[in-house]
């Protein structure tokens, strides 16, 4: 008994001595593995430098002092902006003129309410497809 688990035991020792002493098996995957690795590594650099690029132009761009005006401490800045707050005006000063038209029919606040709502409920329609689309 004792002599077959010595032979076991030096059969496995040795098995283990040869396949640790020949790396040739596992060359092919470490290369595979090592090369996976260096490309990740590539990406990563890619990835860091993009990265780096964006923060740069971020940087430059708070660094520019703009004067803060009535407009730009409100959020309007860009021509979207000017746009969006000119329709929105002009949209709103229809709304009123279509009120006022409304008060001489024969039901006048009936009439106040239902443009209103229909005022109300076109602007968030307009409003949500500009947001969607913009």
């Amino acid at each position: 008994m004792l002599d077959s688990l010595n032979k076991i035991n030096s059969m496995y020792t040795d098995k283990y001595l040869t396949l640790g002493s020949s790396q040739s098996i596992y060359t092919p995957q470490k290369q595979k593995l090592e090369n996976t690795l260096h490309s990740i590594e590539k990406q990563i650099d890619a990835k860091n430098d993009i990265i780096s690029t964006y923060d740069r132009e971020l940087q430059d761009r708070n660094n520019i002092r703009r004067p803060f005006t009535f407009w730009t401490l409100r959020g309007i800045s860009t021509l979207q902006d000017w746009v969006l707050l000119c329709f929105f005006f002009i949209y709103s000063l229809i709304c009123l003129f279509i009120m006022f038209l409304s008060l001489n029919t024969t039901y006048p606040f009936y009439s106040l309410f239902v443009t209103l709502l229909c005022s109300i409920v076109v602007g968030v329609i307009i409003m949500g497809t500009i947001v969607r689309f913009a």
